[in-house]
């Protein structure tokens, strides 16, 4: 809050305390109301507890609209960041091969899915063992990392050997942080039908 007011505005005096957080009503130098909104991270993977502050983050328009929807919007940005950050924490711990810190990452009933195979595997121990007894040289590193709410997506830059592949990860989380389900989806590359290639660019 201390930045803002610097820069101009001013703290009305109105404040809201919730569990998640807190929401402040403030106005700007030409007295139009704002909130700005301090959440505590909650619910965080055991790994990532005490990596970083609470976040503040400044929620533009009428004070009316912003107050009515404070409490939920803390929770959901919340649930968003530790969505992310468990997300790139997965692919980390896999280009590692680090099966200790990718069990912590994991709910005991997690599933995994691949859609292109119609294989699931259900639970932690024969995910893990799924992961470590994976053939090849296999490396992956995040393209796009998206998270909303409490599931995100990932565009993965895969490559097994001197081979590349694109991959997606779907992944699901729980109340905790942890991952309860995830999907991935391996395209494989084939050439077009033809007939369109006036339209398109090949690369």
């Amino acid at each position: 809050m201390a930045l803002v007011v610097d820069l101009g505005s001013r703290f009305t005096g109105e404040r809201h305390d919730y569990d998640e957080g807190v929401v402040v009503v403030m106005a700007d130098p030409e007295d139009h109301e704002f909130c700005l909104v301090q959440y505590y991270r909650r619910r965080w993977p055991h790994r990532f507890r005490d990596e970083r502050p609470a976040d503040v983050v400044g929620l533009a328009g009428a004070a009316s609209d912003v107050r009515a929807a404070a409490k939920a919007r803390v929770r959901v940005v919340d649930d968003t960041s530790i969505a992310r950050q468990t997300a790139h924490a997965y692919v980390d711990v896999l280009e590692r091969r680090d099966w200790s810190g990718l069990a912590a990452l994991l709910t005991d009933d997690v599933v995994y899915e691949m859609p292109q195979t119609r294989e699931r595997i259900r639970g932690r121990d024969a995910f893990l063992r799924f992961n470590t007894e994976y053939p090849g040289d296999w490396h992956l590193r995040p393209r796009r990392v998206i998270a909303d709410g409490r599931s995100a997506a990932l565009l993965l830059d895969v490559h097994v050997g001197v081979e590349q592949q694109d991959a997606c990860v779907w992944l699901e989380t729980s109340d905790q942080g942890l991952i309860s389900k995830i999907i991935d989806y391996w395209p494989e590359p084939y050439d077009p039908p033809p007939g369109r290639e006036h339209l398109v660019q090949r690369w």
